[in-house]
């Protein structure tokens, strides 16, 4: 049984057709309004945590070839105008990612490789990107160089380099693009889900899953329990979340998480959905009238999640640690915080 709420774009066009499918033009139109309205409204949104002068080495550059959509791996200029892009937020999963940037590949991505060989979630990720206007990404795995053996030297400094920019890639993209319940690279974005049915939360949720689907925020994602996600998500302005389900936004300035405004029909999951997370807090809007507060929400958050390689853990936190001293001006000291020294040897 289909829910037929009705929900069109301000030229008329219907977000859902005459079947009930949710076009994959109504979601990049979405997002798109998401996005217009943040940089217009949100004065937050557009004061990033770092600085834009440290930039990524390198970014992911999408062009066409005829009918032919390609890629290719850009080295990214020191100085001159500032780039635009999205950043990828996702998991690699176990077995890893099949198509990466190692000594190997490193010729064939500078000189450009079809679309189809990359894996479906770094797909799913140009194809928004370029619908949202934008020409380049930032993927870890494509812009950060892979190591191909255990001693590979040039990779692991490579790595080094870029981890310690992390902060500021996440902080200085367009926005984010989180493969929220995709538990590995073949995932995707779910961007083909056939839905049974539209419903919607004022301007920040788009919901298109099966009916009976029980709807998942970020915090109950497969993505949300992967250590590096906490400090993308914090110092990312804006992030868009692709589940099973849902398009989920949120930025530093938006009051709630979920609004429900609408005066639309929804379904029974998504009406628990919203009266449960209406007014749920989120990392990307931390509380500096109280930094004890928020420092120990983060670093509890982040002590509940999981990293692939142990050695990770200071670089999965470094960003927001630098983060939290520039906006306090408080003094590290071997892990805590002068300022609050107590409260942190008490915890």
């Amino acid at each position: 049984m289909l829910n037929q709420a009705k929900a069109s774009s301000p030229d008329g066009k219907d977000l859902i057709t005459p079947e009930g499918v949710v076009t994959w033009e109504a979601r990049v139109w979405k997002a798109l309004n998401w996005i217009r309205e943040c940089r217009s409204s949100h004065s937050l949104c557009e004061h990033p945590a770092f600085s834009r002068d440290v930039r990524p080495s390198r970014l992911v550059e999408v062009y066409a070839e005829g009918a032919e959509k390609r890629i290719l791996v850009i080295q990214v200029p020191l100085t001159g105008r500032h780039i635009d892009y999205t950043a990828l937020s996702h998991c690699w999963g176990p077995s890893g990612v099949p198509f990466k940037l190692t000594r190997s590949t490193m010729a064939r991505l500078a000189c450009g490789v079809p679309l189809t060989e990359l894996p479906r979630t770094f797909r799913d990720a140009v194809r928004v990107t370029s619908s949202l206007g934008l020409r380049h990404i930032w993927i870890d795995a494509l812009c950060i160089l892979q190591e191909e053996a255990c001693d590979d030297s040039l990779s692991a400094h490579d790595w080094e380099i870029e981890a310690s920019k992390m902060g500021s890639i996440y902080s200085n993209a367009y926005v984010t693009l989180a493969a929220a319940d995709a538990r590995d690279s073949t995932g995707g974005l779910f961007l083909d889900v056939v839905p049974r049915y539209l419903s919607r939360f004022g301007h920040h949720v788009l919901a298109y899953g099966r009916a009976g689907e029980p709807s998942r925020l970020p915090k109950e994602s497969v993505l949300s329990s992967r250590g590096w996600i906490l400090q993308e998500l914090v110092l990312s302005p804006r992030v868009i979340h692709f589940s099973t389900n849902l398009i989920f936004w949120q930025c530093k300035q938006s009051k709630h998480m979920c609004e429900d405004n609408s005066h639309e029909a929804s379904s029974a999951p998504l009406a628990r959905f919203g009266a449960k997370y209406r007014s749920l807090p989120f990392p990307g809007r931390p509380d500096w009238s109280n930094p004890s507060n928020t420092w120990s929400e983060w670093t509890v958050q982040y002590s509940r999640m999981h990293l692939t390689r142990p050695t990770d853990r200071l670089a999965a936190f470094a960003g927001i640690s630098r983060y939290f001293q520039r906006m306090t001006n408080w003094t590290p000291v071997v892990g805590l915080w002068q300022e609050d020294l107590m409260m942190g040897l008490l915890w």
